[in-house]
């Protein structure tokens, strides 16, 4: 089993916090760092989203794999590394094998899901032969309706999944994430030297526990 994860580019981005708050956060007067803050604020947003594995922005992802199965169903822990934590991942899909569970929550909607059929044509499902299951906020499945998957080439690419995920309202962004992206912001402008040098910025390591209860363990 062999598997892929990318965003979709050249989406436009609309940060939670706005140029002018980020300001007033961090006591900023004038427009000279007007650029400066404003890519501080997609650093700080992209470091939340990495530590929880999750998305805030509304955004499109396309999930590659090379079997309709879930990797945990069949095949070995390694193929998870770097993406989520196994035991976890395995503990939320052993009921349904059958399931592909998509990374970077919350899930909004399925934008379509392509295969390449034993004879290496691509075939685009029908929405009637799949449904988004969503349990609570970590965890949404691509799960089969009447009937198991199609038959699929053995292909690394076999499967294509592309899907919406994150908030569509900033204002349903729980407060907390917004929390720590200030708090982070704070500390690039405080070592706003480094920053602009491309040099790497201490994490704000006290304050995460006020993403933990929105986290997705990683390995």
């Amino acid at each position: 089993m062999t598997f892929g994860l990318s965003r979709v580019a050249g989406e436009a981005v609309v940060e939670p916090i706005s140029l002018d708050d980020a300001k007033l956060h961090l006591r900023v007067d004038g427009s000279a760092e007007d650029d400066l803050i404003g890519s501080m604020i997609t650093s700080a947003r992209t470091s939340c989203e990495r530590r929880m594995q999750r998305s805030i922005l509304g955004q499109s992802w396309v999930l590659t794999q090379s079997s309709f199965l879930h990797p945990s169903a069949k095949h070995q822990d390694r193929h998870l590394v770097g993406w989520i934590n196994p035991d976890w991942y395995r503990a939320r899909s052993r009921a349904a094998p059958d399931s592909i569970v998509l990374p970077n929550p919350p899930i909004r909607s399925i934008t379509s899901v392509v295969y390449l059929d034993r004879d290496l044509q691509r075939q685009t499902l029908d929405p009637s032969a799949y449904r988004l299951a969503v349990m609570g906020e970590t965890l949404a499945m691509l799960r089969p309706v009447n009937g198991p998957w199609p038959q699929t080439a053995r292909e690394p690419d076999a499967v294509t999944v592309r899907y919406e995920a994150g908030w569509a309202n900033p204002e349903d962004i729980p407060s907390p994430m917004i929390s720590w992206i200030k708090l982070r912001l704070a500390s690039l402008y405080a070592n706003r030297e480094e920053f602009a040098a491309g040099l790497p910025v201490a994490e704000v390591g006290f304050a995460d526990g006020l993403l933990d209860p929105y986290s997705i363990p990683a390995v």
